[in-house]
């Protein structure tokens, strides 16, 4: 059977607004870097909802469109999917022309590149006591609840479902705490600033 991409619009009204043109984007664009890598937020998302598959933007892009507009540049894009999805979600960016490339962590986090943007898939799955967690490394750091719920964000016409600004903050805060986490780097702090702005105006709401 041979896949291809829905077309969101026909005959139902595009609740992401995935379908159109990023005309407000492109006018915001720094670099071709960038706009490549709107491009394959925008084509990953629109495909996996065709596909009614669950997914999140993780990462500095997530904080961005939970922010409403660019705030740095990023070396990557970052999705969360369920592990129990991962086959279609496989077959879908093969049939797209993304290729697999090697993963340090690849019982929780599956690497991908197309025309020179990388891609990182990672994966969540739900233990027996109701607690999300990522496989593998990170397996003993339960996610904050409600991290994935109906969040969404946006830049410009470019609507996508997001981790929750509060389950960023908890991610980027203490994952140099963690035995197989890392000291935090000038981007992380960039980006704990904005999410801490936002988890503090979404508080006196």
């Amino acid at each position: 059977m041979v896949w291809r991409p829905c077309e969101v619009g026909r005959g139902q009204p595009d609740p992401g607004g995935m379908g159109c043109q990023p005309s407000m984007i492109r006018a915001q664009i720094m670099d071709q870097r960038t706009l490549a890598q709107l491009d394959i937020i925008r084509e990953i998302s629109n495909a996996l909802t065709c596909a009614r598959v669950d997914h999140w933007l993780f990462g500095g892009w997530a904080v961005d469109f939970a922010v409403g507009e660019m705030t740095r540049q990023h070396r990557d894009v970052d999705f969360v999917t369920w592990e129990v999805d991962l086959p279609r979600i496989t077959e879908l960016l093969r049939l797209l022309g993304y290729r697999a490339r090697a993963s340090q962590h690849p019982k929780h986090q599956l690497n991908w590149e197309k025309s020179g943007t990388e891609v990182q898939i990672n994966l969540i799955t739900q233990t027996t006591d109701g607690s999300l967690i990522s496989p593998g490394t990170f397996s003993d750091w339960p996610w904050l609840e409600g991290s994935f719920g109906n969040h969404r964000g946006r830049i410009g016409d470019l609507d996508v479902p997001i981790v929750s600004p509060a389950g960023q903050l908890e991610s980027k805060e203490n994952f140099s705490k963690h035995p197989a986490g890392q000291p935090l780097r000038a981007k992380d702090l960039h980006d704990i600033k904005q999410l801490r702005t936002l988890t503090r105006s979404a508080q006196r709401e």
